[in-house]
């Protein structure tokens, strides 16, 4: 298991039935719905700042797609140096 299925893991431990394919993981939601997670990155290569969380439908593919970036959820860090 790789650091970010290990971390998706960490994050979902109420849901059952829960699979991991590569750095995704999927959830299911009903008979043909599912909710796949994957850590993303947002312009940098090997810089992952969010996470993307997408409700896909077996037959119709992505139903909804959103993007949850770490800084909205923790904020930036603070600095103490006044010319910042």
């Amino acid at each position: 298991m790789s650091f970010f299925t290990e971390e998706l893991m960490k994050c979902t431990e109420g849901f059952e039935n829960r699979k991991c394919i590569g750095n995704a993981m999927y959830i299911p939601l009903g008979e043909n719905n599912r909710l796949k997670l994957f850590f993303t990155t947002l312009g940098y290569a090997d810089h992952y700042e969010g996470i993307c969380i997408s409700a896909v439908d077996k037959n119709n593919g992505v139903i909804d797609k959103n993007t949850i970036k770490f800084a909205d959820v923790w904020g930036k860090k603070q600095v103490s140096n006044p010319n910042f």
